[in-house]
């Protein structure tokens, strides 16, 4: 993240300044043999940690599947954002394809 100084937080979360900006930022590694999909215990544990951190943005990055309820989440909060599988093969595909 570039311009950003990173914090380490534990072995998946990170906090992020810039400026008086905060980025609180959480990755959600998927092993062999995990479910495919991003849990919803996962959705929720982010939700409120973020919530605790009082960070300006909030981010998860996982290769997982995003649930449905992830897109409700980021309609009821705009300050979260969801970086699952499909949105990731759809920015490869982009760089790829242009």
């Amino acid at each position: 993240m570039t311009g950003y100084s990173v914090t380490s937080v534990d072995d998946t979360t990170f906090e992020a300044r810039r400026g008086g900006s905060r980025i609180f930022l959480r990755v959600v590694p998927h092993t062999a043999g995990d479910h495919p999909e991003l849990g919803e215990t996962d959705v929720r544990k982010f939700s409120v940690d973020f919530q605790e951190s009082r960070g300006d943005r909030g981010l998860l990055v996982t290769e997982k599947y995003s649930p449905f309820m992830v897109y409700d989440r980021e309609r009821r909060d705009p300050r979260m954002r969801f970086i699952t599988r499909e949105r990731l093969q759809q920015f490869v595909d982009g760089l790829s394809l242009g």
